[in-house]
Protein backbone atom coordinates (compact mmCIF):
# COMPACT_ATOMS: atom_id res chain seq x y z
CA UNK A 1 0.00 0.00 0.00
CA UNK A 2 0.93 3.30 -1.23
CA UNK A 3 2.33 5.84 1.82
CA UNK A 4 -0.23 8.44 2.89
CA UNK A 5 -0.32 11.97 3.62
CA UNK A 6 -2.66 12.44 6.74
CA UNK A 7 -4.13 15.36 8.38
CA UNK A 8 -2.11 15.52 12.33
CA UNK A 9 -5.20 15.52 13.81
CA UNK A 10 -5.91 11.62 12.50
CA UNK A 11 -2.73 10.35 14.09
CA UNK A 12 -3.09 7.66 16.15
CA UNK A 13 -0.56 5.47 18.42
CA UNK A 14 0.68 2.50 16.80
CA UNK A 15 1.18 4.45 13.15
CA UNK A 16 4.73 4.36 11.18
CA UNK A 17 5.74 8.04 9.87
CA UNK A 18 7.97 9.71 7.66
CA UNK A 19 8.75 13.56 8.87
CA UNK A 20 10.00 15.61 6.24
CA UNK A 21 12.01 17.59 8.27
CA UNK A 22 15.76 18.00 8.74
CA UNK A 23 17.32 16.76 11.80
CA UNK A 24 17.60 19.59 13.37
CA UNK A 25 14.35 20.70 13.12
CA UNK A 26 12.56 18.21 15.09
CA UNK A 27 13.57 16.23 18.13
CA UNK A 28 13.44 12.78 17.61
CA UNK A 29 16.29 10.86 16.98
CA UNK A 30 15.17 9.40 13.52
CA UNK A 31 13.04 10.86 10.93
CA UNK A 32 10.47 7.55 10.63
CA UNK A 33 9.78 5.79 13.29
CA UNK A 34 6.74 4.48 15.07
CA UNK A 35 4.24 6.16 17.65
CA UNK A 36 4.32 4.65 20.52
CA UNK A 37 2.94 7.14 23.14
CA UNK A 38 0.27 10.11 22.82
CA UNK A 39 3.35 12.31 24.28
CA UNK A 40 4.82 11.76 20.80
CA UNK A 41 1.93 13.28 18.79
CA UNK A 42 1.83 16.53 21.40
CA UNK A 43 5.06 17.05 20.25
CA UNK A 44 4.20 16.32 16.48
CA UNK A 45 1.38 19.53 17.33
CA UNK A 46 3.87 21.01 18.97
CA UNK A 47 5.84 21.06 15.71
CA UNK A 48 3.44 23.35 13.70
CA UNK A 49 2.57 20.72 11.09
CA UNK A 50 -0.73 20.53 9.56
CA UNK A 51 -0.35 16.80 7.20
CA UNK A 52 2.27 14.48 7.92
CA UNK A 53 3.41 11.37 6.08
CA UNK A 54 2.51 7.49 6.89
CA UNK A 55 3.44 3.99 6.33
CA UNK A 56 0.54 1.70 6.17
CA UNK A 57 2.45 -1.05 6.21
CA UNK A 58 4.44 -0.39 8.62
CA UNK A 59 1.82 0.83 11.11
CA UNK A 60 0.32 -1.02 13.95
CA UNK A 61 -3.05 0.33 13.10
CA UNK A 62 -5.12 1.11 10.16
CA UNK A 63 -4.91 4.16 7.95
CA UNK A 64 -7.52 6.00 6.36
CA UNK A 65 -7.57 9.06 4.70
CA UNK A 66 -10.03 11.71 5.94
CA UNK A 67 -11.07 14.79 5.05
CA UNK A 68 -8.45 17.46 6.51
CA UNK A 69 -9.99 18.89 9.80
CA UNK A 70 -8.54 21.93 11.25
CA UNK A 71 -6.14 20.92 13.36
CA UNK A 72 -6.62 21.60 16.91
CA UNK A 73 -4.50 24.49 18.27
CA UNK A 74 -1.67 23.76 21.73
CA UNK A 75 -3.56 23.90 25.02
CA UNK A 76 -2.47 26.70 27.07
CA UNK A 77 0.08 24.96 29.00
CA UNK A 78 1.76 23.72 25.27
CA UNK A 79 2.22 27.78 24.28
CA UNK A 80 3.85 27.95 28.29
CA UNK A 81 6.16 25.10 27.27
CA UNK A 82 6.13 23.83 24.10
CA UNK A 83 7.16 19.81 23.91
CA UNK A 84 9.11 19.75 21.01
CA UNK A 85 11.21 22.58 22.81
CA UNK A 86 11.13 20.39 25.78
CA UNK A 87 11.92 17.01 24.16
CA UNK A 88 14.83 18.46 21.61
CA UNK A 89 16.64 19.52 24.88
CA UNK A 90 16.28 16.18 27.03
CA UNK A 91 17.53 14.50 23.93
CA UNK A 92 20.48 17.36 23.81
CA UNK A 93 21.05 16.57 26.93
CA UNK A 94 21.04 12.59 26.86
CA UNK A 95 23.27 12.67 23.73
CA UNK A 96 26.33 14.59 25.77
CA UNK A 97 25.96 12.96 28.45
CA UNK A 98 26.61 9.88 26.18
CA UNK A 99 29.77 11.69 24.47
CA UNK A 100 31.08 12.75 27.99
CA UNK A 101 30.77 8.92 29.30
CA UNK A 102 32.87 7.62 26.33
CA UNK A 103 35.66 11.11 26.34
CA UNK A 104 35.69 9.93 30.39
CA UNK A 105 36.24 6.17 29.66
CA UNK A 106 38.96 7.27 26.60
CA UNK A 107 40.62 9.08 29.27
CA UNK A 108 40.94 5.77 31.52
CA UNK A 109 42.14 3.88 28.28
CA UNK A 110 44.93 6.31 27.26
CA UNK A 111 46.14 6.60 31.52
CA UNK A 112 46.14 2.34 31.51
CA UNK A 113 48.12 2.44 28.05
CA UNK A 114 50.51 5.25 29.33
CA UNK A 115 50.77 2.92 32.53
CA UNK A 116 51.27 -0.31 30.72
CA UNK A 117 53.76 1.00 28.21
CA UNK A 118 55.81 2.11 31.00
CA UNK A 119 55.88 -1.22 32.77
CA UNK A 120 57.20 -2.91 29.90
CA UNK A 121 60.04 -1.18 29.40
CA UNK A 122 61.09 -1.47 33.01
CA UNK A 123 60.74 -4.86 32.66
CA UNK A 124 64.22 -5.71 31.68
CA UNK A 125 66.03 -3.04 33.61
CA UNK A 126 63.51 -3.23 37.22
CA UNK A 127 61.51 -6.35 36.55
CA UNK A 128 59.79 -6.65 40.21
CA UNK A 129 58.63 -2.33 39.98
CA UNK A 130 56.99 -3.18 36.83
CA UNK A 131 55.28 -6.46 38.19
CA UNK A 132 54.06 -3.94 41.40
CA UNK A 133 52.87 -1.42 38.80
CA UNK A 134 51.08 -3.67 36.56
CA UNK A 135 49.56 -5.20 39.78
CA UNK A 136 48.31 -1.67 40.64
CA UNK A 137 46.70 -1.84 37.30
CA UNK A 138 44.98 -4.51 37.27
CA UNK A 139 44.00 -3.99 40.97
CA UNK A 140 41.80 -0.80 39.87
CA UNK A 141 40.54 -2.67 36.84
CA UNK A 142 39.28 -5.34 39.09
CA UNK A 143 37.54 -3.19 41.20
CA UNK A 144 35.47 -1.82 38.24
CA UNK A 145 34.17 -4.65 37.17
CA UNK A 146 33.71 -5.89 40.64
CA UNK A 147 31.97 -2.76 42.08
CA UNK A 148 28.04 -2.16 41.91
CA UNK A 149 26.72 -1.28 38.55
CA UNK A 150 26.83 -2.69 34.92
CA UNK A 151 30.10 -2.99 33.31
CA UNK A 152 29.82 -1.86 29.29
CA UNK A 153 32.65 -2.71 26.79
CA UNK A 154 33.61 0.50 25.15
CA UNK A 155 35.21 0.25 21.61
CA UNK A 156 38.04 2.96 21.90
CA UNK A 157 39.02 5.61 19.21
CA UNK A 158 42.68 5.02 19.49
CA UNK A 159 44.45 6.70 16.55
CA UNK A 160 48.43 6.08 17.23
CA UNK A 161 49.90 2.50 15.47
CA UNK A 162 52.76 2.71 16.66
CA UNK A 163 54.21 0.35 19.48
CA UNK A 164 51.24 -2.36 18.46
CA UNK A 165 52.31 -5.08 21.41
CA UNK A 166 51.14 -2.73 23.96
CA UNK A 167 47.43 -2.27 22.36
CA UNK A 168 47.27 -5.89 22.03
CA UNK A 169 48.29 -6.63 25.71
CA UNK A 170 45.92 -4.47 27.27
CA UNK A 171 43.20 -5.79 24.82
CA UNK A 172 43.72 -8.96 25.89
CA UNK A 173 43.82 -8.29 29.62
CA UNK A 174 40.55 -5.93 29.07
CA UNK A 175 38.90 -9.02 27.57
CA UNK A 176 40.22 -11.56 29.57
CA UNK A 177 38.56 -10.01 33.10
CA UNK A 178 35.97 -9.50 31.21
CA UNK A 179 35.39 -12.94 30.66
CA UNK A 180 36.81 -14.32 34.07
CA UNK A 181 34.10 -12.03 35.68
CA UNK A 182 31.09 -13.34 33.16
CA UNK A 183 32.30 -16.90 34.04
CA UNK A 184 31.63 -16.26 37.73
CA UNK A 185 35.12 -16.39 38.57
CA UNK A 186 36.69 -15.19 41.99
CA UNK A 187 38.26 -11.63 42.22
CA UNK A 188 41.67 -13.05 42.84
CA UNK A 189 41.27 -15.34 39.47
CA UNK A 190 40.19 -12.29 37.70
CA UNK A 191 43.68 -11.02 38.75
CA UNK A 192 45.36 -13.50 37.67
CA UNK A 193 44.00 -13.20 34.59
CA UNK A 194 44.43 -9.11 34.17
CA UNK A 195 48.61 -10.42 35.10
CA UNK A 196 49.12 -13.17 32.95
CA UNK A 197 47.51 -11.43 29.79
CA UNK A 198 49.21 -8.36 30.56
CA UNK A 199 52.86 -10.40 30.67
CA UNK A 200 51.28 -13.14 28.22
CA UNK A 201 53.94 -12.29 25.20
CA UNK A 202 57.04 -11.33 27.04
CA UNK A 203 58.61 -14.18 25.52
CA UNK A 204 58.42 -12.31 22.28
CA UNK A 205 61.34 -9.89 23.60
CA UNK A 206 63.38 -13.07 22.76
CA UNK A 207 62.55 -13.68 19.24
CA UNK A 208 63.90 -11.97 16.66
CA UNK A 209 62.20 -8.66 15.50
CA UNK A 210 62.25 -9.50 12.00
CA UNK A 211 59.99 -12.66 12.32
CA UNK A 212 57.69 -10.85 14.41
CA UNK A 213 57.66 -8.31 11.50
CA UNK A 214 57.13 -9.93 9.32
CA UNK A 215 53.76 -9.74 6.76
CA UNK A 216 54.50 -12.68 4.51
CA UNK A 217 54.30 -16.42 6.10
CA UNK A 218 56.81 -17.92 8.12
CA UNK A 219 58.88 -20.57 6.66
CA UNK A 220 59.09 -23.83 8.55
CA UNK A 221 62.57 -22.62 11.04
CA UNK A 222 60.96 -19.04 11.52
CA UNK A 223 57.62 -20.72 12.72
CA UNK A 224 59.87 -23.43 14.89
CA UNK A 225 61.71 -19.98 16.86
CA UNK A 226 58.27 -18.02 16.87
CA UNK A 227 56.23 -21.30 18.68
CA UNK A 228 59.05 -21.38 21.40
CA UNK A 229 58.17 -17.32 22.84
CA UNK A 230 55.35 -19.02 25.48
CA UNK A 231 58.33 -21.19 26.77
CA UNK A 232 60.35 -18.11 26.98
CA UNK A 233 58.13 -16.17 28.50
CA UNK A 234 57.35 -18.83 31.24
CA UNK A 235 61.17 -18.86 31.84
CA UNK A 236 61.11 -15.15 32.16
CA UNK A 237 58.21 -15.35 34.50
CA UNK A 238 59.69 -17.90 37.29
CA UNK A 239 62.22 -15.13 37.97
CA UNK A 240 59.31 -12.81 39.06
CA UNK A 241 58.42 -14.33 42.06
CA UNK A 242 55.37 -12.05 42.55
CA UNK A 243 53.87 -13.49 39.46
CA UNK A 244 51.19 -16.24 40.58
CA UNK A 245 51.04 -19.58 39.47
CA UNK A 246 48.17 -19.14 37.52
CA UNK A 247 49.94 -16.08 35.61
CA UNK A 248 52.75 -18.00 34.54
CA UNK A 249 50.93 -20.41 33.09
CA UNK A 250 48.90 -18.26 30.84
CA UNK A 251 52.17 -16.98 30.15
CA UNK A 252 53.60 -20.32 28.98
CA UNK A 253 50.13 -21.85 27.87
CA UNK A 254 47.93 -19.22 25.74
CA UNK A 255 48.94 -20.67 22.33
CA UNK A 256 47.85 -24.44 23.72
CA UNK A 257 45.10 -25.97 21.84
CA UNK A 258 42.29 -28.04 23.79
CA UNK A 259 42.49 -30.63 20.46
CA UNK A 260 46.65 -30.92 21.18
CA UNK A 261 47.29 -28.76 18.25
CA UNK A 262 48.90 -26.14 19.85
CA UNK A 263 52.32 -25.18 21.20
CA UNK A 264 54.78 -25.31 22.27
CA UNK A 265 54.15 -28.54 24.21
CA UNK A 266 51.06 -29.81 22.45
CA UNK A 267 48.69 -29.94 25.58
CA UNK A 268 45.27 -30.83 25.82
CA UNK A 269 42.53 -31.15 27.80
CA UNK A 270 42.97 -30.83 31.40
CA UNK A 271 46.64 -30.12 30.75
CA UNK A 272 45.34 -26.77 29.83
CA UNK A 273 45.29 -24.61 32.98
CA UNK A 274 41.73 -23.28 32.63
CA UNK A 275 43.08 -19.28 32.89
CA UNK A 276 45.67 -20.10 30.05
CA UNK A 277 42.72 -21.36 28.39
CA UNK A 278 40.21 -18.63 28.60
CA UNK A 279 43.42 -15.99 27.46
CA UNK A 280 44.06 -18.57 24.16
CA UNK A 281 40.10 -17.43 23.69
CA UNK A 282 40.71 -13.58 23.78
CA UNK A 283 44.15 -13.92 22.25
CA UNK A 284 42.68 -15.48 19.41
CA UNK A 285 40.22 -13.15 18.84
CA UNK A 286 42.21 -9.81 19.28
CA UNK A 287 44.79 -11.43 16.69
CA UNK A 288 42.13 -11.85 14.09
CA UNK A 289 40.64 -8.13 14.40
CA UNK A 290 44.39 -6.66 15.42
CA UNK A 291 46.66 -8.68 12.47
CA UNK A 292 50.27 -7.34 11.71
CA UNK A 293 48.82 -6.68 7.88
CA UNK A 294 45.64 -4.69 8.43
CA UNK A 295 44.52 -6.04 5.13
CA UNK A 296 44.10 -9.41 6.87
CA UNK A 297 41.68 -7.82 9.74
CA UNK A 298 38.65 -9.66 10.58
CA UNK A 299 35.71 -7.60 11.54
CA UNK A 300 34.79 -8.55 14.96
CA UNK A 301 31.44 -10.12 13.91
CA UNK A 302 33.71 -12.52 10.87
CA UNK A 303 36.19 -13.10 13.99
CA UNK A 304 33.69 -14.55 16.15
CA UNK A 305 32.42 -16.43 13.62
CA UNK A 306 35.67 -17.88 12.58
CA UNK A 307 36.64 -18.97 16.17
CA UNK A 308 33.02 -20.79 17.31
CA UNK A 309 32.62 -22.58 13.65
CA UNK A 310 36.56 -23.05 12.26
CA UNK A 311 38.23 -23.75 14.98
CA UNK A 312 35.93 -24.30 18.12
CA UNK A 313 38.12 -27.60 18.86
CA UNK A 314 41.01 -25.98 19.62
CA UNK A 315 39.18 -24.21 22.65
CA UNK A 316 37.71 -25.28 26.37
CA UNK A 317 33.84 -25.45 24.78
CA UNK A 318 32.38 -23.78 27.46
CA UNK A 319 34.54 -20.15 28.04
CA UNK A 320 34.23 -19.94 24.01
CA UNK A 321 30.16 -20.30 24.24
CA UNK A 322 30.37 -17.27 26.68
CA UNK A 323 32.50 -15.67 25.27
CA UNK A 324 30.74 -15.41 21.61
CA UNK A 325 27.76 -14.57 23.95
CA UNK A 326 28.68 -11.35 26.09
CA UNK A 327 30.41 -10.20 23.03
CA UNK A 328 27.09 -10.28 21.05
CA UNK A 329 26.34 -10.93 17.59
CA UNK A 330 27.93 -7.85 16.86
CA UNK A 331 30.88 -6.78 19.05
CA UNK A 332 32.06 -3.28 19.58
CA UNK A 333 33.81 -1.91 16.13
CA UNK A 334 31.05 -3.68 13.79
CA UNK A 335 29.56 -1.51 11.29
CA UNK A 336 26.02 -2.45 11.05
CA UNK A 337 22.76 -1.76 9.29
CA UNK A 338 19.76 -1.01 11.28
CA UNK A 339 16.25 -2.36 10.52
CA UNK A 340 15.47 1.75 9.65
CA UNK A 341 17.69 1.65 7.10
CA UNK A 342 20.47 3.80 9.14
CA UNK A 343 24.14 3.40 8.84
CA UNK A 344 26.56 3.21 11.89
CA UNK A 345 28.67 1.25 13.96
CA UNK A 346 28.58 -0.46 17.53
CA UNK A 347 30.41 1.57 19.83
CA UNK A 348 29.51 -0.42 23.32
CA UNK A 349 27.84 -2.99 24.90
CA UNK A 350 26.19 -4.12 28.05
CA UNK A 351 26.59 -7.94 28.52
CA UNK A 352 23.16 -7.54 30.42
CA UNK A 353 21.47 -6.40 27.33
CA UNK A 354 23.36 -7.82 24.34
CA UNK A 355 20.59 -7.13 21.92
CA UNK A 356 20.83 -3.33 22.83
CA UNK A 357 24.26 -1.93 22.02
CA UNK A 358 24.93 1.67 21.46
CA UNK A 359 25.92 2.39 18.07
CA UNK A 360 27.59 5.65 16.26
CA UNK A 361 25.25 6.72 13.82
CA UNK A 362 25.69 8.11 10.45
CA UNK A 363 23.51 11.28 9.39
CA UNK A 364 25.01 14.02 7.29
CA UNK A 365 23.01 16.65 8.81
CA UNK A 366 24.65 16.18 12.10
CA UNK A 367 28.24 16.94 12.25
CA UNK A 368 30.62 14.34 13.03
CA UNK A 369 31.95 15.44 15.91
CA UNK A 370 28.29 16.03 17.28
CA UNK A 371 27.15 12.06 15.85
CA UNK A 372 24.65 10.97 17.36
CA UNK A 373 25.03 7.76 19.70
CA UNK A 374 21.79 5.78 19.69
CA UNK A 375 21.27 3.19 22.20
CA UNK A 376 19.13 0.71 20.89
CA UNK A 377 17.77 0.06 24.56
CA UNK A 378 15.58 3.80 23.46
CA UNK A 379 13.97 1.81 20.87
CA UNK A 380 12.89 -1.83 20.57
CA UNK A 381 11.33 -1.57 17.55
CA UNK A 382 14.69 -0.88 15.60
CA UNK A 383 17.48 -3.89 15.83
CA UNK A 384 20.58 -4.23 13.79
CA UNK A 385 19.68 -6.54 10.36
CA UNK A 386 23.49 -6.81 8.76
CA UNK A 387 26.53 -6.88 9.85
CA UNK A 388 28.98 -4.31 6.83
CA UNK A 389 32.62 -4.63 5.86
CA UNK A 390 34.06 -1.13 6.47
CA UNK A 391 35.66 -1.13 2.79
CA UNK A 392 32.29 -1.32 0.89
CA UNK A 393 30.76 1.57 2.56
CA UNK A 394 30.57 4.71 0.90
CA UNK A 395 33.36 6.94 0.68
CA UNK A 396 31.07 9.54 3.08
CA UNK A 397 30.09 7.21 5.26
CA UNK A 398 33.50 5.77 5.63
CA UNK A 399 34.75 8.91 6.47
CA UNK A 400 32.09 9.90 9.07
CA UNK A 401 32.02 6.53 10.84
CA UNK A 402 35.69 6.78 10.55
CA UNK A 403 36.12 2.69 11.57
CA UNK A 404 39.04 1.73 13.13
CA UNK A 405 41.90 0.10 11.71
CA UNK A 406 42.68 -1.23 15.31
CA UNK A 407 39.85 -1.91 17.48
CA UNK A 408 40.90 -1.71 20.98
CA UNK A 409 38.52 -2.00 23.72
CA UNK A 410 38.19 -0.68 27.68
CA UNK A 411 35.80 -1.26 30.36
CA UNK A 412 33.61 1.53 32.19
CA UNK A 413 30.60 1.34 34.70
CA UNK A 414 27.69 2.33 33.25
CA UNK A 415 26.15 5.71 34.49
CA UNK A 416 22.74 5.00 33.53
CA UNK A 417 22.62 2.13 35.26
CA UNK A 418 24.29 2.84 39.20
Amino acid sequence: MPKLRIPIAELQVGMYIELDLGWNDHPFLFSAFKLKQDKQIRILRGLGLTEITVDPDRSDVPVRVAPPPQAPGPDESELQENPAVVEKAERMAQLKQRREGMARCEKSYRKSMEAVKNLMKNLGSRPIQAVEEAEILINDMVKTMLGEGDVVLHLMNEKAQDESSYYHMLNVSVLGMMLARHAGMPAEDIKDVGMGALFHDIGKQKIPSQILRKKEPLNRAEQAFFEQHPQYGRDMAETLPTLSANARDIIGQHHEAQNGTGYPKGLQGAQINRLAGLIAIVNAYDNLVNPLDPEHALTPHEALSVLFKERQAQFNPELLALFVKNMGVFPPGTVVQLSNAAIGMVISINPSALLHPRVLLYNPEVPKTEAIIFDLADDKDVVITASLRPGKLAPEVYDYLSPRTRISYYMDKDPQKK
